[in-house]
């Protein structure tokens, strides 16, 4: 007799086959099959449904005879509800389509028109209070056309926000910008910057002091006080002036934890205007500190020059860090190092001399291990070791790949850990252990045949030696144990299935591997 079964799919058993909204679904089980004859005729309708119940796409019923294998492939396309698809094989129609964000969000606000800058906070009261919803206009005039853009920052509570535009007048916390042209607002960051218990609010004034910009910090606490503050009249609790030379400083925050040995957070603020437009980050280390009054950030905050020096040079394109050193590389040719000092703020340090060589391609990738540096050469097939003597870098050597053989950009990836080093060219792997010299050879490691290395990874401490290569085209990752030799036992890991891109990211520690796999089930793994 006729009846309806309903089989939930999970998403193992779905495979997405393109960009078009084809999927083919294994369907079909030894209990599920016996139930039916072979080639009974089903009528089968394919839905995909979001945790919430709702249909997100379907494919209309299609009629199929049933095998009794267990595996009933069903290649259709999931034709969103009502747009008229019929569910056959390569039907056309339009792809599955997410439904509107208003469907799937728990609260949908809308926002005035002029607001640029949104976070969520727990400012006022204590953890059972409502949250409050923060919301930056850096364009409001406040009704003062001789004063454009100061900005305002409007604070709600979040527990009586409804899907209508706020009322802004009926703000828990209004705050204005200090002058025109200020553009209070345009970024807002909620964190606990003192660890109180309550977020500090944190307020970019990317266009104060004439363009330089401002930051200011206000601290949460059980009561607020006055729901207006006038920032030209009464100070924030802190006011952080930027540095001479930057620009737009407070058009992005961040917060940072972790840093050394700080117990509080410390404060990432960007200035993407200064120098011509190329840019800069200011980091405020807090050394667990609560800062009140005017601050500037020319003393206190780490800039070091932490952005490039010309145009197109794209510092950075390669970063090495240990307890006392920063190193970037860059496609200019030189390699910048940095040192936290006993201030705790990073400092320009000592610059590694360019071979006299001038190898193009230095500086593509760079490792750090306490006092020694790596620099790689990869057109020039070289790897340059630095050491610090306390007060300068100094070229210790130069590691090769061995002689007779061809080998192509050596050094395209590499990393060091204690007196070890890994380094991958293309289609090969080396190793280089150092005694009392670093050798002028590396030794290679064995491979599979056409392996294309990626990242890499080593770890060597305490006798132990253990490196790792991801091979994220072919899906694996190759690692390596025993000792820096020609015979170093090699295990390979597969990844789940093909296009995860496994291996594309590999850290070590220890006893533990990391590898990343982007791609894996549809989502970062």
């Amino acid at each position: 007799p006729p009846q309806t079964r309903t089989l939930d799919i999970s998403p193992q058993e779905a495979e997405y086959k393109d960009g078009n909204g084809r999927f083919q679904i294994v369907f079909g089980s030894s209990a599920e099959t016996a139930l039916y004859s072979a080639g009974t005729s089903l009528d089968v309708e394919v839905q995909a449904i979001d945790d919430k119940g709702q249909v997100l796409a379907t494919s209309g019923l299609m009629q199929r005879n049933l095998s009794l294998d267990g595996c009933n492939f069903f290649d259709l396309e999931l034709h969103p509800p009502g747009s008229g698809g019929d569910g056959g094989v390569g039907e056309g129609g339009p792809p599955p389509q997410i439904p509107p964000i208003t469907q799937l969000a728990d609260k949908a606000l809308t926002l005035p028109a002029q607001a640029e800058a949104l976070a969520v906070c727990q400012l006022i009261g204590d953890q059972n209070s409502p949250k409050e919803v923060i919301i930056g206009i850096p364009s409001a005039d406040l009704g003062q056309t001789s004063q454009p853009s100061r900005g305002a920052v409007f604070v709600l509570d979040g527990g009586q926000l409804a899907g209508s535009a706020p009322d802004l007048d009926s703000s828990i916390l209004r705050i204005d910008g200090a002058q025109g042209g200020d553009r209070l607002g345009a970024a807002v960051l909620c964190k606990d910057l003192d660890n109180d218990g309550h977020d500090d609010l944190v307020i970019g004034a990317p266009g104060a002091d004439g363009e330089r910009g401002r930051a200011y910090v206000l601290y949460g606490r059980a009561n607020i006080g006055s729901n207006h503050h006038d920032l030209a009249e009464d100070p924030a609790d802190v006011t952080l002036i930027a540095p001479f030379e930057a620009r737009g400083l407070g058009k992005s925050f961040a917060a940072l934890r972790g840093w050394t040995n700080h117990s509080g957070r410390s404060l990432a603020i960007g200035a993407p205007n200064t120098r011509d437009n190329m840019g800069s980050m200011y980091l405020l280390l807090d050394g667990g500190q609560r800062l009140s009054g005017v601050v500037s950030l020319e003393g206190l905050v780490q800039r070091g020059n932490l952005s490039g020096s010309q145009t197109d040079e794209r510092h950075g394109i390669s970063v090495a860090a240990s307890d006392e050193f920063i190193a970037f590389g860059s496609t200019a040719g030189t390699v910048q190092v940095y040192q936290l000092n006993n201030t705790e703020t990073w400092s320009p340090a000592a610059q590694p001399p360019k071979p006299t060589s001038n190898p193009a391609t230095f500086g593509a990738t760079v490792a750090l291990y306490g006092n020694t540096l790596l620099v790689a050469a990869p057109a020039e097939n070289q790897v340059f070791v630095y050491a610090y003597d306390g007060a300068a870098w100094s070229l210790e050597g130069t590691i090769s790949p061995p002689q007779g053989v061809t080998y192509t950009n050596f050094g395209k990836h590499l990393a060091m850990h204690a007196d070890s080093a890994i380094i991958a060219s293309d289609g090969a792997v080396f190793c280089v252990s150092s005694g009392a010299t670093w050798p002028n050879e590396a030794t290679e490691l064995s491979a599979p045949s056409s392996f294309t290395p990626g990242a890499v990874a080593i770890y060597s401490e305490g006798g132990s030696w253990r490196a790792v290569v991801g091979d994220p085209g072919k899906n694996k990752v190759h690692a390596y144990h025993g000792s820096c030799s020609s015979s170093a036992n090699l295990q390979t890991l597969q990844g789940t299935s093909a296009g995860d891109r496994f291996g594309i990211a590999v850290a070590l520690r220890g006893e533990h591997l990391y590898i990343g796999a982007p791609k894996a089930a549809g989502r970062a793994a």
